[in-house]
């Protein structure tokens, strides 16, 4: 059994379904919007399940995974388990939704 939680574990089966290598990832993720701290290094120490990602990049990741719906609730459900103060993760988590629809996959702002 894989000691790690199961959102690294789900992490890192989205990234390879994909086809992308955890640079890629990051660069993907910075692409989508103006947020730092996404490196090739911050992507394996969520799928190590050393760091859960901050409620903007969690958001950022069902864009690029394409997620709705149950899928995304149960991908955000699994990160919250690992992050401290599950409450406080979601209502940030879900006070990042609006500024989804600023981003696209292409890294372009839509106006």
């Amino acid at each position: 059994m894989d000691p790690r939680p199961p959102f690294a574990v789900r992490l890192r089966q989205f990234r390879q379904s994909l086809g992308m290598t955890q640079a890629e990832l990051a660069k993907g993720v910075l692409g989508l919007a103006p947020v730092p701290g996404v490196s090739e290094v911050t992507v394996a120490h969520w799928e190590s399940g050393r760091r859960v990602p901050r409620p903007l990049h969690l958001a950022l990741l069902l864009k690029v995974f394409q997620l709705d719906g149950p899928n995304a609730a149960v991908f955000i459900r699994e990160a919250a388990q690992g992050h401290e103060g599950i409450r406080a993760f979601i209502r940030s988590f879900e006070a990042t939704l609006p500024k989804l629809g600023e981003v696209d996959l292409e890294g372009s702002s839509q106006e």
